[in-house]
């Protein structure tokens, strides 16, 4: 789920529960299930208002603020307002209450806004500009919806004797979250906005490694393996090479199990992806030619790339795919060319590669100058067309597909390092 998707998630169930003449059941366990969703929506409020905003509701705020800057008084009164449950954990209500119950919504609502709030940290860059101010009001209206609800959440805590949850949430009314969110949509309702999405390149600090022991495991290290690529790691030309012989091996090691399904099932298209699998390691044993040997990093290179593609490898040269995820995996497997070549790419915009310029007879006196597209266009050129020689390859659905062969068998590279 995108934050943006999650936002929206969140206000349908805002809007849902406001429509109900009791919103929130009059029980202790209702009351802190109202407040276990409502701490988590307002969580989300807070860290888009301070990603996007700079507005963390710790700086004093007063009426000039509210006009200039009304998201700082919305953090302010978001601050204020955040109220614990003190008995009851979501746990117990999971355990406890009818799915189809009040309870149960609040919950939903808590989950929601949890998983939006997931989305939005885990991404590199938040919404800025136009798309920014759209993230923004959609957080307005989450909060009026707070806002609008905790009248009737007051109501419920005070008739099942939480007396100190209806105290602080008429402080937290008194602070003017209502106030605030209304200003908040005024301002947003003066700009012309669009949908607005989080950017979807992840960070790298909540990318670990992924250990890869079963099979199930296996699809998710291939999709952490895209993730740190496409996150722009910082991986230097040496252990790029390492990672595209990494490719290289899986690919073979695909190859042999896919042999392998074509024996046990006599199914001619295993053969033709078996086919398809070894002609993609030649290319990938090709790919690293001498020039790019002679490349240099200018900057230290991050391992999880080189770690996470060896838990992969173990994986399929010790154990077994089995056969109906097998053609999802090759998919899967074979755009990770492209995702390399597009962090070879960027590693080369940046200037973070390089490689030498002279050579002088002393040996200390060596010059350096920074890798430009032509310096790679050989290992680029060869990873890209792994993927357009099989989307010209696939001519009909999965396993029942016709694969062409090629017309020569294809040659390892074995100047690359293994990993």
């Amino acid at each position: 789920m995108s934050a943006a998707a999650g936002v929206q998630e969140l206000t349908t169930n805002l809007a849902q529960l406001s429509v109900l003449e009791r919103p929130v059941e009059y029980t202790r366990m209702g009351v802190d299930a109202a407040l276990h969703g409502r701490g988590a929506a307002m969580s989300l409020c807070r860290q888009v208002l301070a990603d996007v905003a700079g507005a963390t509701g710790r700086s004093p705020v007063d009426l000039g603020t509210l006009h200039e800057h009304p998201e700082r008084v919305l953090a302010a009164a978001l601050r204020v307002g955040m109220r614990e449950a003190r008995i009851y954990s979501p746990t117990d209500v999971a355990a406890a209450v009818d799915p189809r119950s009040t309870t149960a919504r609040w919950e939903r609502l808590g989950a929601a806004a949890t998983r939006a709030h997931q989305a939005w940290t885990e991404t590199a860059d938040v919404p800025s500009g136009e798309a920014g101010r759209a993230a923004i009001g959609d957080i307005a209206v989450v909060a009026l919806g707070i806002a609008h609800l905790d009248r009737k959440l007051v109501q419920a805590a005070a008739r099942v004797g939480a007396d100190d949850v209806a105290r602080d949430l008429r402080f937290a009314e008194h602070g003017g979250l209502h106030f605030a969110a209304r200003a908040v949509l005024d301002k947003a309702a003066g700009h012309a906005t669009k949908p607005w999405e989080a950017p979807g390149r992840p960070r790298l600090d909540r990318l670990p490694v992924v250990p890869v022991s079963r099979a199930d495991d296996l699809p998710r290290g291939l999709r952490r393996l895209h993730e740190l690529l496409s996150a722009d790691v910082d991986l230097s030309p040496q252990h790029t090479a390492m990672l595209i012989t990494a490719q290289m091996r899986m690919s073979a090691s695909l190859a042999q199990q896919a042999e392998r399904t074509a024996r046990a099932t006599g199914a001619g298209a295993w053969s033709n992806l078996a086919i398809e699998l070894k002609a993609n390691a030649g290319r990938l044993g090709e790919a690293w030619g001498r020039s790019e040997r002679t490349l240099i990093s200018m900057h230290p290179s991050d391992m999880r790339p080189i770690h996470q593609a060896g838990e992969c490898l173990r994986y399929l040269i010790n154990g077994l795919v089995p056969a109906a995820s097998l053609e999802d995996m090759v998919g899967q497997f074979i755009s990770l060319a492209e995702v390399t070549a597009r962090s070879i790419e960027r590693s080369v915009a940046a200037g973070r590669w390089a490689l030498p310029a002279t050579h002088s007879e002393a040996e200390w006196a060596v010059s350096w100058r920074l890798a430009g597209a032509g310096d790679t266009s050989r290992a680029l050129t060869t990873l890209r067309s792994i993927g357009w020689a099989r989307a010209t390859r696939i001519e009909s659905g999965p396993v029942g597909r016709h694969v062409s062969t090629p017309t020569s068998e294809p040659v390892m590279n074995r100047h690359v390092p293994l990993l």
